[in-house]
């Protein structure tokens, strides 16, 4: 922070002191929880889709593994 070479908790504090002190220190937006809601469901979706091809690729794997035919419509 503050382009000092070495990052330290100590330098971090420093630099955010002075930032304070010059009353540059940058606010941070909190979206609202109904925001938060919204963004959370696409995350999930995504999250579990990925559980669901990781899933059927070890259900296929270990189907090769003894050598079980394929189902049909995948």
């Amino acid at each position: 922070m503050m382009g000092e070479i070495n990052k330290t908790d100590r330098l971090d504090v420093r630099g955010l002191n002075r930032l304070q002190r010059n009353g540059t220190l940058p606010t941070v937006w909190i979206p609202p929880g109904e925001l938060r809601d919204q963004r959370d469901l696409p995350r999930t979706r995504m999250v579990l889709v990925r559980q669901r091809t990781q899933l059927k690729n070890r259900l296929h794997a270990t189907l090769a593994k003894i050598r079980a035919p394929r189902l049909h419509g995948e």
